[in-house]
């Protein structure tokens, strides 16, 4: 694992950790289509993407969680992510 993965991978632990009660089940919705987790596991994966493609990206068949590796600081993993999960174009 590169340093930038590590470091994303510490933003998504706090990110996880921070999310309030309510947003908890939409972050499940946006990981497994559900408000319960059916996998054992959720693995995480990293991408370099560029633009518009680079977001985060839920396999909810498989529990894959795809993030891109060169987000520059929390603020900017948080601010994604929350647009995402707010968005509820996911569901």
């Amino acid at each position: 694992m590169t340093e930038s993965q590590k470091t994303v991978l510490k933003y998504l632990c706090k990110f996880v950790k921070e999310l309030e009660t309510n947003m908890i089940g939409t972050f499940l919705r946006f990981m497994t289509a559900s408000d319960i987790i059916f996998t054992s596991k959720i693995e995480v994966t990293f991408v370099h993407l560029e633009g518009l493609s680079s977001h985060p990206v839920a396999h909810t068949c498989s529990g894959v969680l795809e993030l891109p590796d060169d987000y520059q600081s929390y603020p900017d993993f948080r601010c994604q992510f929350m647009e995402i999960l707010r968005s509820t174009v996911f569901v």
